[in-house]
Order: C-alpha cells, then structure tokens, then sequence
C-alpha cells in the first residue's frame, strides 16, 4: 500500500515464493497475451482455458487477475476524489491483496497521489487476504510501510457464505474453471481450509474508524458476501463510503454488478476498462448501508438452515417458491 506524502514508489521487499505460486503466476500470466477487450461481456481472450481443479491451484481462482503494466491507479485515482471531504485520515480498505505485489501498489500509488494533492492528507489501508501463503508475501512486501496493515482473515462470514455467495454461482456446466461446479467445490472447501490452517479465519477485526473507501479484488461470486459482511459491522460503512470492484463477467452475460443489484440499492458513480487490467472496474455508494434492498434476508436465512437439514425437501421448495429467483435453482442442486 502507499506512504501519504510524497509520489515515490513505494519501497519493496523481495519475498521468496514457492514452485507451486509460481507455477499458477505463470499460468495467470498467459491471460495477459492479449490487450484486453473493451466490452464488457465478452470472455478476453484465453481466459476460458485458465485454471484446473481447485486443490491444484494455491489462490484457486484463475479470475483474481494479476496486473501487468496496469494503470488501474488512475482509475483509483479518480474515485478517491468522490470520498468524503474533511482533514481526518482516511480510511481504507482492501480485500484481496493476495501476495500484495498487484492491487496493493496500485491503491498505494493512487493514495500517494491523492495525499499531495490534498494537503498531504494521511491515510491508512487495512488490507486482507484469506490464503495463508499468499498473506504471508504480502505482510513482507508491506512490512516497512506504518500506513498498511496486512491481516490474514476472511473478510466473510460462514452465513453469509451460504447466503450470498453460494446462491449466485453461475457458469458452464464443468468441475474446471469456469464452471459452476469448480466455484461450488471451491466454495464448499473453506471451512475445511480453515481448519487445516491453509486459510485465516473469518473475520473478526476491523478496521477501528469509518472506512471512506473500500477496494475489493476478490474470489468470483464472492463480492456481495464481502460488501454485506462489511456492513454488517456496525459504524463502519455509512452512505459516502465509496466502494471500488472488479467487475468480473462471464459467459452468458453476467457479472459482479448484476449480482449485487439484486439486493444492494447501488448509486453507480463510473466504471472503466484500465489499460492492463483483465477485468473492468467499477465504483459506487451503497443506499441505506445494512438494508436489503428486496427484504429477502429473513427468507434467505430460513432457506440455509433448512438445506442443512436432511429429509425436508418439500419445505425447502416451498422456501424457495416464496422467493422465485434463479439464485434458489443453485441452492436446490448444491
């Protein structure tokens, strides 16, 4: 992450990474031959062949992208002046630093930029990574610079996992990525990750102020569990917090933004296609923060614990039948 002050890059650390990372980076790196397309829901090229069983890979998912040349600091940039004015230190928040080589300059390079241009206004970034391995790079990139903290805890909750997340999955009809069954196994494993010490724990620390900008570079599917779980804590997100995505899209037409209009009231600010970046971006404030937008989380909660019972089948389709939306199909076939 960035050091308030001045525009230098910031100073990093070689980490040692094992054959396995490297193996995956290689892999990542092959989505990158091409320049990214401009639509926003056409596959880029080569991306359909990435990927592999989920206990191949040690990140697991071929769509956390892995910028090279990107010039995603701008478009961080940009958003940052929709933040809320004042002089107090801003507040930030990334999940998904992975081995913080990535998204993290980038933020640190747009704060950078942001501060000595706002009267060298400090700030501090929170930044969380689930996988083990992966903090562990990162905490040594970032370990010389006071304004980050790197935290190795999910930035989810096992609800709202099966809540969120899990009834939103999509894609081909495949166990590799990016097939539906790939996202549901992977999904499906982290309790189990979390047990072995592969992954941190849910989460359980936040940051200690009112965050004015959230960065999420997360696993697919999984941003409207983070977004709902961070506001869940209560005083940390207000209507002026501003949230930054990877608009992930997929075959058939989907993508992030689809899935959190469904129970999210979003007011879209812009969105961008960054030179570099796989992916498209997005930033926007989130109405009423802890709300549902359709009312549908008492449903939804009742939906999760009759699924872990067995021999209710016909309670959990009239469940599901209170709510008729496809995200119920993915719950009934898990």
């Amino acid at each position: 992450y960035w050091k308030g002050g001045t525009v230098s890059k910031p100073q990093l650390h070689q980490s040692t990474v094992g054959n396995e990372m490297e193996q995956w980076e290689q892999q990542i790196r092959s989505l990158h031959t091409k320049k990214p397309t401009t639509s926003t829901h056409k596959i880029p090229p080569k991306a359909a062949e990435g990927g592999g069983s989920a206990k191949s890979l040690p990140i697991s998912d071929p769509s956390r992208s892995l910028p090279q040349g990107t010039e995603l600091h701008k478009l961080i940039g940009q958003a940052l002046e929709y933040t809320r004015p004042g002089n107090h230190k801003l507040c930030v928040m990334e999940v998904g630093t992975a081995d913080g080589k990535g998204t993290t300059v980038q933020l640190v390079k747009a704060l950078r930029a942001y501060s000595a241009a706002h009267n060298n206004r400090e700030w501090h970034v929170s930044t969380y990574e689930g996988i083990l391995k992966l903090f562990q790079s990162a905490r040594w990139e970032w370990q010389q610079l006071s304004t980050v903290k790197v935290v190795n805890e999910l930035v989810m909750s096992e609800q709202n996992l099966e809540m969120f997340v899990y009834p939103h999955i999509q894609g081909p009809d495949t166990d590799v990525w990016p097939g539906k069954h790939f996202y549901r196994k992977l999904y499906n494993g982290t309790s189990a990750q979390i047990a072995k010490g592969e992954m941190g724990a849910y989460v359980r620390s936040f940051p200690e102020c009112v965050l004015d900008f959230v960065l999420i570079d997360s696993t697919r599917y999984a941003h409207l569990g983070i977004i709902k779980t961070i506001m869940e804590r209560q005083g940390l997100t207000d209507s002026e917090t501003v949230w930054l995505i990877e608009n992930d899209f997929w075959d058939g037409g989907g993508d992030e933004r689809q899935i959190l209009d469904k129970a999210l009231s979003l007011e879209f600010i812009a969105g961008a296609h960054p030179r570099g970046e796989m992916w498209p971006w997005i930033y926007f404030r989130v109405s009423s923060p802890g709300q549902p937008k359709h009312g549908g989380d008492d449903i939804l909660k009742a939906w999760v614990t009759v699924r872990k019972l067995n021999g209710l089948p016909m309670l959990g389709l009239v469940l599901a039948l209170l709510e008729p939306t496809p995200q119920w199909l993915s719950c009934l076939y898990r």
